[in-house]
C-alpha cells in the first residue's frame, strides 16, 4: 500500500479513537464531496492529497505528504450559534494531530496544519453548508 494512504488510513484511525466535543465518524475517500445531500449529518473526510520527495542524504528521503480532513455540515443560516460549534470541532481536529505520531504509520510525524478555508463563504451562501478544510502535514523517512 502506498505510504500516503497509509498516513491517510491511520488519520482516519486516529480520529476514530479521539473524543471530540460533537461526535462523528471519520471515512477515508480520495475526494471530499463538495456538497451534502439534504439532512443535517456531520460529514468528516480524510483524503490524501499529495506528496512530495526531496532528499536527506546519499539514498535517504524525506516524503512530505498533505492529507485533507473535510469538515462539512449543512446548516440553516450562518449564524454564530451554529458555525462556532463546527468551528471548535475544526479546532479540535487540529489541536488532535499537533506533535502526534500516528499509531498505525509510527514512520510518519506530525509537521503543520494549515486550515484554509477556515469557513467557506461561498458554500454557505450558496449551498447551506459549513465547509472547513484541515490541511496536515506529516513526514516520513525512507
Amino acid at each position: 500500500m502506498p505510504v500516503i494512504s497509509r498516513v491517510a488510513d491511520a488519520a482516519r484511525d486516529e480520529l476514530a479513537a479521539g473524543t471530540f466535543s460533537i461526535p462523528f465518524k471519520a471515512v477515508r475517500a480520495f475526494r471530499h464531496d463538495q456538497t451534502l445531500p439534504e439532512g443535517k449529518e456531520l460529514r468528516v473526510s480524510v483524503v490524501p492529497n499529495a506528496v512530495k520527495a526531496a532528499p536527506l542524504s546519499r539514498g535517504i528521503c524525506h516524503y512530505d505528504m498533505e492529507i485533507y480532513v473535510a469538515v462539512t455540515k449543512k446548516v440553516e443560516r450562518a449564524i454564530p450559534e451554529a458555525i462556532d460549534p463546527l468551528l471548535g470541532l475544526v479546532e479540535e481536529i487540529i489541536d488532535f494531530f499537533r506533535l502526534r505520531r500516528l499509531a498505525n504509520c509510527p514512520e510518519a510525524m506530525w509537521v503543520s496544519t494549515e486550515n484554509r478555508p477556515m469557513v467557506s463563504t461561498e458554500h454557505i451562501e450558496q449551498l447551506k453548508q459549513f465547509t472547513s478544510l484541515v490541511s496536515l502535514n506529516f513526514r516520513a523517512t525512507r
